[in-house]
């Protein structure tokens, strides 16, 4: 784990996890779902080596070809196509571990654009037990996030959110979250990087260690 350089200048009350690439090992199941219906629903198939630096929506666009206003209906029947592969995923090592340490200290919660009982049909899999289960779009992150900020009733510095993604650092940053953003997901360390995140784990203890490190920095 790199020496963080910023600093929570807040005392932290929750954690907010994205699911797919973050919590869950999802990757592959969904490129392989998304390249066997390729010719079905008439868009181009993906090579996940090419896309780990680009933004989902550039992905939809420029590589798979597909026009946005498309892009709800094919999610809808994706998610009923690949639920069942879905509910076999497994949690990343050590991540049922980072939770149980994080439960601890804060309250956790998950926002995602897979489906809620997906989720939970993983979750209940590895005996891990997340109460707070939201629903996202897939381009309006932010917007799920303000909501529960208000649900919660907190402010956007006593929360820190975890994700894989371009645009999760996009919805934080719009917001006001900070983010720590994980090296074993979809998109590449060095494309978080560049992209503003906050912080870089390498592994899901160095979310606890990250964390841990600057509360202790604040108090």
């Amino acid at each position: 784990m790199a020496t963080p350089t910023k600093i929570l200048h807040h005392t932290i009350k929750a954690v907010i996890f994205d699911f797919d690439g973050t919590l869950a090992d999802t990757m592959m199941i969904v490129a392989k779902s998304v390249n066997e219906h390729a010719e079905q629903f008439g868009y181009r198939k993906i090579n996940l080596s090419q896309i780990r630096d680009k933004r989902a929506i550039d992905v939809i666009k420029q590589d798979m070809g597909i026009s946005l206003w498309k892009v709800p209906y094919l999610m809808w029947r994706g998610k009923k196509i690949i639920q069942k592969e879905l509910q076999l995923a497994k949690l990343f090592p050590g991540v049922v571990e980072m939770i149980r340490d994080l439960q601890e200290k804060y309250t956790v919660a998950i926002l995602t654009s897979n489906r809620k009982d997906t989720v939970q049909h993983v979750l209940d899999k590895h005996k891990v037990k997340i109460p707070s289960i939201y629903s996202s779009g897939l381009f309006r992150k932010h917007r799920s996030l303000q909501k529960i900020l208000d649900k919660l009733d907190l402010q956007s510095k006593e929360v820190i959110y975890i994700g894989d993604e371009l645009r999760d650092i996009e919805a934080c940053h719009k917001v006001g979250i900070k983010i720590i953003a994980v090296s074993w997901g979809y998109n590449s360390p060095q494309a978080l990087r560049e992209a503003g995140a906050d912080f870089i784990a390498e592994q899901p203890e160095d979310v606890v260690k990250i964390l841990n490190h600057q509360q202790k920095l604040y108090k």
